[in-house]
């Protein structure tokens, strides 16, 4: 048992050696694209994320934007062997999409920033709405008004809502509270605090409106990634047909461009969503499995 550890521990080192190797070659550690998602719901922030759709195209756009910059890369490996295909309009083409798209990522990834910013200023604004406004207005009416009319909207559940909810019920809150000013008054509230809880779900609204419109901007800014992806496939594709015409089948630089174009395949395809992306952990996992069986049964 121990010698097959051993075996499968030798295999791993060897193969991450070897991904390493190609990683360092084509710059793989470029990327120039993908951020975290953000919510675009007024009152979630959990796993069910209705922009979980953007950011899987933000992930497909880093991954090709990075297969056509290894073609980029490649091209420059080789000036002596490619220098009229680098002096060529394709060449040309090529290197202003990506230089364009070097520009539109930079808005993108400012745009997903800005929208993580404003999720983290909202939570915090409900926080202080809930804590410091509502749950002490309801713990009065509790004690102090069980059985008026307005005992319900006095008592929400705030610890339950989030978002434009919080807001609507802290705004109704406000509304059932002022015609018990003088009684909140006389147990120590702020004379202003009926005013002060309609301030409070003010800005907690204001927070929603801008991070809708933040993440509507992101949006923007990903479909100008997505046009400009465009662009530089089309000037790849252009590139990699005069390349296919001056390397030669079973030389190294053949196997080394194969290798290129190898990744671009692969990077354009959608992924599994159980498949973490960029990772290569489960297949060496799945291939030392395989392995050891072989071994065993021979």
């Amino acid at each position: 048992m121990d010698d097959v550890t051993d075996l499968l521990r030798e295999f791993s080192d060897s193969l991450r050696e070897f991904t390493g190797s190609l990683n360092k070659h084509f710059d793989i550690t470029h990327s120039p694209i993908g951020v975290p998602d953000a919510p675009a719901d007024g009152g979630s922030y959990g796993a069910s994320n209705p922009c979980s759709l953007e950011g899987n195209m933000m992930k497909s756009q880093r991954y090709r934007g990075e297969a056509i910059r290894r073609e980029q890369q490649f091209l420059d490996a080789h000036p002596d062997i490619f220098g009229q295909v680098n002096a060529s309009e394709a060449r040309k083409k090529l290197d202003a999409a990506l230089t364009k798209l070097d520009s539109v990522v930079n808005v993108q990834l400012v745009r997903a920033r800005d929208a993580r910013g404003e999720i983290q200023r909202q939570k915090a604004l409900e926080r202080d709405l809930r804590d410091r406004h509502v749950t002490p207005v309801t713990m009065f009416a509790q004690g102090q008004l069980a059985g008026v009319p307005e005992f319900a909207a006095l008592t929400p559940s705030a610890n339950n809502l989030r978002g434009a909810r919080l807001v609507d019920a802290a705004l109704a809150m406000a509304v059932a509270a002022q015609p018990y000013a003088q009684l909140y008054s006389a147990a120590a509230f702020p004379a202003k605090f009926v005013q002060q809880l309609t301030d409070a779900a003010n800005a907690v609204q204001a927070s929603i409106d801008t991070r809708r419109r933040k993440i509507a901007d992101r949006v923007g800014a990903t479909a100008g990634v997505e046009a400009t992806l465009k662009e530089a496939r089309a000037a790849a594709l252009m590139v990699g047909a005069a390349v296919s015409r001056i390397v030669v089948r079973g030389t190294p630089l053949f196997h080394e461009w194969t290798v290129v174009r190898r990744v671009v395949a692969a990077a354009t395809r959608p992924k599994k969503e159980t498949e973490v992306a960029g990772s290569i952990e489960p297949a060496v996992e799945a291939t030392q499995a395989t392995q050891v069986k072989l071994d065993v049964a021979a």
